[in-house]
């Protein structure tokens, strides 16, 4: 019984996976039968033909004869798909794509026709078919899927595109202001800014991605990038004259990038900024791998490859908040250079040495919690390290970082006077874990990082105006817990990074000010999934100066956010963020500047290969002892293409 089952389960896997020919179907059998589409497959393929009074006989017992019919006229149909294997001729002229062919046949189901030829053969034989020659053809079939099934796994080519059109519009009387989106980037057109249309062209950005087997333990990747979106957001890709995030070449922005030119006031779309366009081998790289013995599992990766450690180590900034990209929103650099993994058993080993850029962003505006990453947020030339990972018996993860750095002599306002940095060491340690069958998540992170010039520590000049050795409150120390109560998930955390901790990770965006130092204090999560379709959250973050100054700043930051699935493959999502700065003025503490940020979503996923996003912010920004309040509007739309 078992054997028919097996058997009757072959007929029907292959029936379905061959062309339909015309053909009436049974009388006694019901459409409302459980077994009406299996018959029906089979019969208008013309592997069951019934009997002549047109009926199916479905409770009648099937001979062996009938069976081994059955089976030949199966056969067939195979045959018809893929024939023997003959003799291969020359290569001809390659000709234009032709419409796709049928579904085809896998190893694993002629190796069951196989095994049905062999049991029986004794009728198959009576039938007049040779059972020999049968085998020998179901053989050569099988070894030329196997070889296209081979070289499809070899060289494999995919497409993503994005189209981005994003659109400002504040009143014509706040765009003397300087208003400016939660990127810190200006949301006016001077010549037209109460227009949201008249500043929203579209951009794009093109990946095509090549991966290939080589050898045997051996694959390559090859990332080709075309894009004016890069350019207008100022992400890694620096190209001379492009609008990217960084200093005015008219200005100052604080005395962070006047060294570096290139770096053009960030504009993300028709703002002024340049649309050119650029064409970058984002990645290309080759991975190999090996077992060496007592070191265990290992692989090597050289060429330009993604690479991230910890967020308060190395993580590339994501620099827009709008839009979502892979490349730029994963926090993976791509780095050249050469890496290579070692692992065995529950201990991770990874060595690097690569050279790579570092985006610098906006400085936020009105704000004055410490300083942007000013250092770590410059071209590194190169930098080697290693990172070590821990297993612990199922207890979590443990994580040892190492990175050492080379800078370009950098000098810039803040530096003691005639000085630079030219030398960067990075370490920490980080440690991630979830107890109590994954109720109780734990997460906590140190690093210290170490700017010289040569072995000589420097002195920086911070936003209150106290100079400090650059080898001194350079930590920065993170931790959080979490507890999950069935769909309630409620967490808890501190922070502290002190004012000379740089480095090129991304750790925490408050509004528009990416990566703050000089801040310290504890904050609140709370989440709650109501339904499959409708979940809720909501943070709260206090945070005061980490080094106290005269400035006594103070920083309350408060999100909420609702998903919504509205039904198979369609979205909406609902978000809102509040800051308050609160700081000296004159006798006085008081808020000096509260921005809130709406935010409203639409996303639909048409297919594997299309999905549609829509997005609108409303902007509005308080300037509680000035005349420079302003409100604004951020629409913009992404449509992803993949295949």
């Amino acid at each position: 019984m078992k054997r028919l089952g097996i058997v009757v389960g072959v007929l029907v896997l292959m029936a379905f996976a061959f062309p339909v020919l015309a053909q009436g179907m049974f009388a006694d059998v019901p459409t409302d039968h459980w077994a009406y589409p299996a018959v029906n497959a089979l019969q208008q393929k013309g592997i069951l033909i019934g009997y002549p009074d047109g009926t199916f006989g479905g409770k009648r017992a099937m001979t062996r004869y009938e069976f081994a019919m059955a089976i030949n006229r199966l056969w067939e149909e195979v045959q018809k798909l893929g024939g023997g294997a003959g003799p291969a001729g020359p290569a001809g002229a390659t000709g234009e794509a032709g419409p796709a062919g049928p579904p085809g046949v896998t190893p694993e189901e002629l190796n069951q026709i196989k095994r049905l030829a062999q049991e029986f053969k004794d009728e198959l034989a009576a039938l007049g078919v040779d059972v020999d020659q049968l085998k020998k053809d179901v053989s050569a079939l099988k070894d030329r899927v196997a070889a296209i099934e081979k070289e499809m796994e070899r060289v494999r080519v995919t497409f993503e595109g994005n189209m981005i059109a994003q659109g400002t519009m504040v009143k014509r009387g706040d765009a003397a202001k300087n208003p400016f989106d939660i990127d810190g980037r200006p949301m006016a057109v001077k010549s037209s800014p109460n227009n949201l249309l008249n500043s929203a062209p579209v951009l794009w950005d093109y990946d095509l991605t090549i991966k290939g087997k080589v050898a045997e333990h051996t694959r390559a990747t090859v990332v080709i990038n075309a894009s004016t979106y890069l350019p207008a957001v100022g992400n890694i890709s620096r190209v001379a004259g492009a609008g990217g995030m960084g200093g005015n070449t008219g200005g100052n922005n604080n005395g962070h990038y006047d060294d570096y030119p290139n770096y053009t006031s960030s504009r993300l779309v028709g703002q002024g900024g340049s649309q050119a366009t650029t064409i970058t081998p984002w990645y290309y790289y080759i991975e190999t791998g090996a077992n060496l013995s007592f070191l265990g599992e290992n692989a090597i990766t050289i060429g330009k490859f993604p690479l991230q450690l910890t967020p308060y180590t190395f993580k590339l900034v994501d620099t827009d908040y709008y839009t979502y990209l892979p490349k730029t929103d994963s926090g993976d650099f791509p780095v050249t250079g050469i890496k290579t993994n070692f692992t065995a058993g529950p201990v991770g080993v990874m060595l690097f040495a690569v050279q790579h850029l570092r985006s610098a962003f906006v400085d936020a505006p009105g704000t004055a919690i410490g300083t942007s990453n000013a250092i770590g947020s410059r071209p590194w030339d190169q930098s080697a390290g290693a990172r070590l990972s821990w297993s612990a018996f199922g207890a979590g993860k443990l994580g040892l970082t190492y990175i050492q750095a080379g800078l370009s002599n950098i000098r810039f306002a803040e530096l003691a006077a005639g000085r630079s940095l030219n030398k960067a060491e990075i370490y920490g340690v980080d440690f991630n874990s979830k107890f109590m069958d994954d109720r109780l998540g734990v997460y906590a992170e140190w690093t210290k990082s170490d700017y010289k010039q040569g072995s000589r520590a420097v002195g920086i000049t911070n936003t209150d105006g106290r100079v400090r050795a650059s080898n001194k409150n350079n930590s920065a120390f993170d931790a959080m817990l979490t507890y999950n109560l069935g769909g309630l998930v409620i967490g808890g955390g501190y922070r502290d990074i002190e004012p000379n901790f740089y480095a090129p990770g991304y750790w925490l965006r408050i509004g528009p000010a990416k990566n703050p130092v000089n801040i310290k204090g504890g904050r609140g999560t709370l989440g709650y999934k109501f339904s499959e379709a409708l979940d809720v959250n909501a943070s709260y973050e206090d945070l005061q100066e980490s080094k106290k100054s005269a400035m006594n700043a103070k920083v309350k930051r408060a999100t909420a956010g609702v998903n919504y699935k509205l039904y198979e493959g369609s979205f909406v999502l609902l978000g809102y963020e509040n800051v308050q700065l609160k700081q000296s003025v004159g006798a006085a503490n008081r808020t000096t500047n509260e921005a809130s940020y709406f935010d409203l979503g639409y996303g639909r996923t048409f297919s594997d290969n299309l999905s549609l996003r829509l997005y609108y912010q409303y902007v509005d920004w308080k300037d509680k002892i000035g005349a420079g309040s302003y409100k604004g509007n951020v629409a913009g739309t992404q449509l992803t293409v993949k295949f």
